[in-house]
């Protein structure tokens, strides 16, 4: 198989539309991750925050429980 100049050259055009393209889709993803870890970070600085004023609370006392009692089998050949 020939590649013709032309067909070369339209190649070259339609790669270089779709290079535009990406390059523009890459753009406006780095704005999102830009824009999303702002964000974050303001959460966390606000959570940060709320911490260092919040009253330093006891950590709640685990009741112990008393294991579950085990399940009454029958035995085979009783209770038919």
């Amino acid at each position: 198989m020939t590649l013709s100049p032309e067909s070369v050259q339209k190649q070259s055009l339609q790669w270089q539309e779709e290079l535009k393209v990406q390059r523009d889709r890459l753009g406006q993803a780095q704005s999102v991750v830009a824009d999303a870890s702002q964000k974050i970070a303001m959460i966390e600085g606000g959570l940060q925050f709320a911490g260092a004023l919040a009253p330093a609370e006891p950590a709640p006392e685990a009741e112990a429980e008393a294991p579950a009692e085990p399940a009454c089998e029958m035995p085979s050949g009783e209770g038919s």
